[in-house]
């Protein structure tokens, strides 16, 4: 088990949408990068990663963090510090057990649900952690994509006969058996690309695309690439479709190909020929907060010197931060952003910083 190791406070600057000005940013440096408030993060790290791959988080009360990490076959419990106060789980396919632990829920009463990847199941355990049982996921949902919200409900994608590049949101209820439809998203077609001995399916890079999540309350939300909106829909239904965002458009160059989802691609596909989009879509990923404010990770032009994350509310109030390069915001807590971090060296981490407000 590591000793977790804390950073002192890091300066950051606060920016509005515009020009995007490259700036250089490290542990312990300051980033500059426009105009604007400056703002003060307090960096931790939480946590060194010995197996590469994002892990999942969820800041369960107070700072604390429950955390599950690929090759690992448990749940880890962190405090504000990144000290290991507890784990649970080992690896197995019976109750309480993980083949691969993956996203992490909140239910309803306090308690929690960690999905096994592995199984297609949740376990489900209380507000101190103790374990209560096991849920199945839905025959018709998909592992990868699934969601659960407290009330029960399960969310996921499903693909579209015949359409490669289309699915459907779906959730079935905590009392329901036949999954309804909620609206359709855009996903990329992949090609099958070989990389030495190892095939992956990948979607051209940098490709528009539409990341989708959800609240606790129950509301759906759809980021959409290509037209650069935000759709919303309500626990009853109801739909709201936003107003496109002024994104900017940016040319993708060769050396762009390097990367591999917004981070430093892995040495076996960094040189590899890839399809790689002509445009760059307005954003690499969105996370949501608890109040229904989402941070969208913006992609630059080539060359750039700092991660640019900008978060955005229901009334169109906006905010942008800096991060060093590799940074990738993972989960939105009450007052802190957990951010998964891999280095030009491939050294992954978790760090926390502490959450600016998401207003102009």
């Amino acid at each position: 088990m590591r000793r977790a190791i804390r950073f002192a406070s890091v300066p950051w600057r606060a920016i509005s949408l515009g020009p995007i000005i490259s700036a250089l940013a490290c542990d312990g440096g300051a980033a500059s990068a426009g105009a604007g408030a400056a703002i003060t993060a307090v960096s931790s790290l939480l946590w060194s990663l010995d197996v590469a791959g994002e892990p999942h988080a969820l800041e369960v009360d107070d700072g604390r963090l429950a955390v599950t990490i690929p090759g690992e076959h448990r749940v880890l419990l962190l405090d504000s510090t990144g000290a290991a106060i507890d784990s649970f789980g080992r690896a197995g396919r019976g109750p309480g057990e993980f083949a691969a632990a993956g996203a992490i829920f909140a239910t309803d009463g306090g308690g929690w649900a960690v999905l096994d990847f592995g199984t297609g199941r949740a376990n489900l355990y209380d507000q101190r952690w103790a374990f209560r049982g096991v849920e199945m996921l839905p025959p018709s949902h998909d592992v990868v994509s699934a969601r659960r919200l407290p009330d029960g409900s399960w969310l996921s994608l499903i693909s579209r006969p015949g359409e490669s590049d289309t699915a459907d949101i779906i959730r079935t209820g905590p009392r329901s058996e036949e999954p309804s439809k909620i609206l359709g998203v855009h996903i990329p077609a992949t090609v099958f690309v070989a990389a030495g001995n190892i095939g992956f399916n990948l979607a051209p890079e940098y490709a528009a695309r539409d990341v989708w999540g959800a609240v606790p309350d129950g509301r759906v939300w759809v980021a959409r690439g290509s037209t650069n909106r935000v759709d919303w829909v309500g626990s009853d239904g109801s739909m709201r479709v936003g107003s496109p965002v002024p994104f900017r458009r940016i040319r993708t160059v060769d050396r762009d190909r390097h990367m591999l989802g917004g981070l430093r691609a892995p040495d076996n596909l960094r040189d590899t020929p890839r399809p790689l989009a002509s445009v760059k879509a307005p954003f690499q990923d969105v996370v949501a907060g608890g109040d229904g404010e989402l941070w969208f990770w913006l992609n630059q032009p080539h060359g750039f010197g700092t991660e640019l994350h900008q978060c955005r509310t229901l009334s169109g109030q906006a905010t942008t931060i800096a991060m060093p390069l590799g940074s990738k915001i993972i989960h939105v807590g009450a007052n802190r952003l957990y951010v998964y971090q891999v280095d030009e060296g491939g050294e992954a981490r978790l760090r926390a910083y502490v959450k600016p407000p998401c207003e102009a």
